[in-house]
């Protein structure tokens, strides 16, 4: 029989070890919370084993699919190609290429208004090419009717006075006033 001692060691009699029923066959299965995690691990590691041997098999028959595929769409060795007949015309030809990027113009140009106003009309459409004098926009002529008014309205006042606004004379400049 054994006895623990105090660092937990066990101290077993000579004559426990010579007494002990010795074991004709050793257990087949080992029992005991090591043994069920040892076949625990072993089961997972297979299947793991398993599934990545059918994802390897399933990319692996996709792949020789798309490559019978390419081969059949380039016209293989004995592959018969389409043929159709067509009446010959003339057109544009309309070419889209779906993509992303950047348009830059090759030439950029800031238009300016020699006066200030606010734009009635806009005389062409964007893209369109202009030439040099064409007419690009409109702006409210109203502003500058009505300074044009009043512009001639102090001619003449001058002309009925016959002075100007200061009082100057401007009919007889050579008088000596």
């Amino acid at each position: 029989m054994s006895h623990p001692s105090s660092a937990g060691w066990a101290v077993v009699k000579c004559e426990d070890v010579l007494n002990d029923p010795i074991d004709s066959e050793p257990s087949a299965h080992p029992s005991g919370p090591l043994a069920f995690m040892r076949r625990r691990w072993v089961a997972l590691l297979v299947i793991v084993i398993a599934l990545g041997s059918i994802v390897a098999l399933i990319a692996y028959l996709r792949h020789e699919q798309a490559l019978s595929a390419t081969a059949a769409a380039r016209g293989g060795p004995n592959v018969p190609v389409a043929v159709s007949v067509a009446t010959v015309t003339s057109g544009d030809i309309q070419l889209r290429i779906p993509a992303l990027g950047t348009v830059t113009p090759l030439a950029t140009v800031t238009v300016r208004t020699q006066i200030s106003g606010v734009l009635q009309r806009i005389l062409f459409t964007e893209g369109q090419i202009v030439r040099q004098g064409d007419s690009l926009a409109q702006i409210d002529p109203r502003p500058y009717e009505a300074a044009l008014q009043q512009a001639q309205g102090n001619l003449n006042v001058r002309g009925d006075f016959g002075g100007d606004v200061n009082g100057r004379s401007v009919h007889g400049q050579g008088d000596g006033h």
